[in-house]
This record gives C-alpha cells, sequence and structure tokens, in this order.
C-alpha cells in the first residue's frame, strides 16, 4: 500500500515543477559591449521586478565605488534605459552609464553579484553593484 504523500501548505512541502529550466546563481554580467546581461538565474529569482518593469535607471556612487539598478514600469522619467530580451534572456545599455561616471569598461567587465537594497534617498529598492576599488 502507497503512503500518502502530505501536500499541505503548513508542512512547507513544495512540488518542483521547473524541470529542464536553467535556474543557475543570481548573477549579471558586465561585457565587452558594454552591456548589463541579467542571467537566467538572476531573472527567475528575481522575476517580480521584470514581470512589471520595462525600464530601469541606473545610479551611482563614488564614494561606495558601487551602482544601483532600479526597475521602473516605464520610460517616461528622466535616465529611463530600456530593457531588451525576451523570455529569460535581459540586457541594457550600459556604455553612456559608464562614460559619464568616468568608469573604465575594462576594470569592471565580468561577473557581479548584486544586493538587493532599499535606498531612502530615492524611496525605492535598488540591485546594487559593488565596483573594484581601483577603478
Amino acid at each position: 500500500m502507497r503512503k500518502k504523500i502530505n501536500n499541505d501548505s503548513s508542512s512547507g512541502y513544495k512540488r518542483f515543477i521547473e524541470v529542464g529550466s536553467r535556474v543557475s546563481d543570481s548573477y549579471l554580467t558586465i561585457t565587452n559591449g558594454a552591456t548589463i546581461q541579467f542571467n537566467a538565474g538572476f531573472v527567475h529569482q528575481h522575476f517580480e521586478y521584470f514581470e512589471g518593469s520595462t525600464h530601469v535607471i541606473l545610479g551611482y556612487s563614488g564614494k561606495d565605488h558601487c551602482f544601483g539598478i532600479e526597475f521602473i514600469d516605464s520610460g517616461e522619467k528622466d535616465g529611463a534605459i530600456k530593457i531588451s530580451g525576451k523570455g529569460r534572456s535581459k540586457a541594457v545599455s550600459f556604455r553612456s552609464f559608464l562614460n559619464f561616471n568616468h568608469i573604465d569598461l575594462k576594470k569592471v567587465k565580468g561577473r557581479h553579484y548584486p544586493i538587493l537594497k532599499f535606498l531612502p534617498e530615492i524611496k525605492a529598492h535598488a540591485f546594487i553593484v559593488q565596483l573594484p576599488r581601483d577603478n
């Protein structure tokens, strides 16, 4: 006789339904082409930010050597950059941001692991990316 599996919500049991998916660590890559590419793991883990967002606004702290990515639902705000890509492949253009803030692409390209923080200055959540100190 087969035992009955407890599927009630109080047990914390969840079925794995993402068979065949490419879920991995959550990171972004700054590419040689000066774009920010969000990997499938990042898009999957933070889907609620991509779901209603069409654009991002980037911010920079020279003092802390980091930049922030704020997801927004419209391109009407100053500084809005369109999110490109379909499905779990998303990217944003980054070249003008690098040039404006005098950031050397060669020193910052590669994989980064952003941290979600609430920023009181903008009264919103943003993903913060720490840059190398020698920039």
